[in-house]
């Protein structure tokens, strides 16, 4: 083998190993879900556990969602927020918004025993600091909290 030739492989080894190293997965969608629910009055605040799958920073600016309850809107919000979830980390983010009637009246059936759980549906999305939106959907079951009125998980 000619010193050229031997050049050429080390060059190919090594081009292959560095394409070979742990790629960085960049953009993809936060994992988000409801941990809590709190109603008081008209007003609800949403606990949301947000699960960051990629392996940088996801520094989120504005978190619009929307929470249906069945068929039912519960509540939408739609505001700047300043969070930053670590790589392959997770945080819970408070939101207090408006509850909508008919989903509040749902909410008081299943606090009142008339309904075991709830299917919900939260949908959305995060912008970053990049300005890139990245969407999530998540379905769900609300129960009532045993004991603590109000409060659903």
């Amino acid at each position: 083998m000619t010193k050229a030739s031997f050049a050429v492989l080390l060059f190919l080894s090594a081009l292959l190993i560095g394409c070979g190293g742990n790629p960085r997965i960049s953009g993809k969608p936060p994992q988000v879900r409801i941990n809590s629910l709190t109603v008081d009055g008209p007003m609800l605040t949403l606990e949301l556990h947000i699960r960051n799958i990629n392996q940088e920073p996801l520094n989120i600016r504005e978190l619009p969602l929307s929470v249906q309850l069945g068929e039912q809107q519960l509540a939408e919000y739609s505001g700047a927020i300043a969070q930053q979830v670590g790589a392959s980390g997770s945080e819970v983010v408070s939101v207090r918004l408006q509850g909508g009637s008919a989903g509040l009246a749902m909410l008081a059936d299943l606090q009142n025993g008339r309904e075991t759980s709830l299917p919900y549906q939260l949908q959305g999305h995060v912008l970053n600091d990049a300005g890139k939106r990245l969407e999530f959907d998540f379905s769900g079951r609300l129960f009532a909290v045993p004991g603590r009125p109000g409060q659903f998980h």
